[in-house]
């Protein structure tokens, strides 16, 4: 090879980054963002990929909330996902969107606002020439919908219902002596709603009140609440054996009744709410408040004034705060019946630390026990791999909101220790990737094209200097 050739292989080799491809291929999961305990959601997986891919393998495992039912290949792939060993091969060679199958999953379980998780772990993608690259990892969230549509409770205010309340039983009988009574429910889950309970106007006689209560998954159940008014004057008034005027004095009196009945007051509203040692930003059409409390704190000190010096209030479950999650209402009850809860959700926190730390796939959280709020900048992922150690093995953990993630979303860990429960929060940032890229991909072309120049020059000068010398 004669010396302009060498020197033309050399600015051959230097340019090719110039056209460098950043190949990559990506594994991800679409399916239903719910689904209720005991049905089966078929998923789709796929493969985002800019290169032509021959072959794929990955292991799948799902929480115990989950049960993984069968994996069926796309036709247009050859292989199976037997126990979850997802493992498949394809000829042509496939690029872009790729469609691997469908997985069958069965929802088992359920407690309160719980996720279920599909883990793919050991990805692995293989190019038209069988080498192979490594993925990244996955985790797909599936949002569990309760089907609990049980009462709690079921009362009247002032009043005793029969039989004895059970949420199995579905109808309930009272007699009463007044024209407005008030309904008094809450639902076995959080999560279910209720309808029919509240203020009730009566008529004599038989008043039937359904009370529906909802599940989160649709599930309907109703509740029959039979109330009969009854006429409890001793004797009734015979106005032919009365004057006159008695007759007038009587009508009169009724219409002073009625006026003072209507005029009794219907605020049921705080006017103050204060916790000695704790700031609230309290705002009486607001009806729910938190407040975090040290571990040596049993009681708070309330000072609740009504809006209505008429109304009565009560305040339940501020005695012996226990760890973890407590609850405490004040109750106001306004002169006709009407009535406004609020509610204090305290959270007594431990000494104990519940975790021993929190592991993120190709991300750094730098955590710490007593800190329970993060920011964390991530790329373009939908869901991140959470793997949270606690220091007990005893603990439950439960992850929520990491399915679908957006910027500004946050990330929810729970965990429960005997009856204590904690919370730590993330809240993920979004960088725009496809900018940076661009950026960087600018960067290097154009110190490329600094570095070629440079090179073309020294190559030119050395050129030009040994023609001078061959001259001589």
């Amino acid at each position: 090879m004669n010396f302009n050739n060498k020197i033309f292989l050399i600015l051959f080799l230097w340019i090719i980054p110039l056209n460098n491809v950043f190949a990559s291929s990506n594994l991800y999961v679409e399916c239903p963002s719910s689904s209720g305990v005991g049905t089966i959601v078929d998923c789709g997986l796929f493969i985002s990929s800019d290169i032509e891919i021959s072959a794929v393998r990955t292991k799948l495992s799902v929480s115990n909330n989950l049960e993984f039912i069968e994996f069926k290949p796309d036709s247009s792939w050859q292989g199976n996902g037997d126990n979850g060993d997802i493992a498949l091969y394809t000829y042509p060679n496939q690029i872009g969107k790729i469609k691997l199958g469908i997985i069958s999953i069965k929802i088992n379980d359920k407690t309160n606002n719980q996720t279920g998780t599909m883990y793919f772990n050991d990805v692995y993608f293989y190019k038209a020439d069988f080498s192979g690259l490594s993925g990244n990892s996955l985790s797909k969230n599936i949002k569990i919908l309760s089907n609990n549509n049980n009462l709690a409770s079921l009362s009247l205010l002032n009043y005793n219902i029969t039989p004895k309340f059970h949420k199995d039983i579905k109808e309930y009988k009272i007699t009463v002596d007044s024209n407005i009574i008030v309904i008094e429910g809450t639902p076995e889950d959080k999560s279910s709603t209720i309808n029919g309970t509240g203020r009730k106007e009566l008529k004599y006689g038989e008043n039937t009140f359904i009370i529906t209560v909802t599940s989160e998954n649709g599930n309907k159940k109703e509740y029959k609440l039979i109330v009969t008014r009854i006429n409890n004057e001793k004797k009734e008034n015979n106005f032919s054996n009365f004057p006159n005027q008695n007759l007038e004095t009587n009508k009169n009196e009724s219409n002073n009744n009625k006026k003072e009945e209507q005029e009794k007051n219907k605020d049921s509203k705080l006017k103050e709410l204060k916790i000695t040692g704790y700031k609230i930003d309290f705002n009486k059409d607001t009806y729910s408040y938190n407040i975090d409390v040290s571990s040596n704190i049993d009681k708070l000190e309330i000072e609740a004034l009504p809006n209505s010096d008429k109304s009565k209030i009560t305040i339940t479950g501020n005695d012996n705060l226990s760890i973890g999650k407590n609850e405490i209402t004040i109750t106001v009850v306004a002169e006709d019946g009407n009535k406004s809860i609020y509610t204090i959700y305290i959270t007594k926190k431990s000494n104990i630390c519940p975790i021993k730390s929190i592991k993120i796939l190709n991300y750094n959280l730098d955590f710490n026990c007593d800190k329970y709020d993060y920011e964390l900048k991530i790329n373009k992922e939908d869901s991140l791999n959470i793997e949270v150690i606690p220091n007990d093995k005893k603990t439950k953990v439960n992850i929520y909101n990491n399915d679908n993630l957006k910027n500004g979303d946050i990330i929810t860990i729970k965990l429960k220790i005997d009856n204590a429960d904690y919370e730590y929060h993330i809240k993920i940032i979004k960088t725009n990737v496809e900018n940076v890229n661009i950026i960087n991909n600018k960067q290097f072309i154009f110190l490329t094209i600094v570095i070629n120049s440079i090179l073309i020059y020294l190559i030119i000068k050395f050129i030009v200097k040994k023609r001078l010398l061959n001259k001589k």
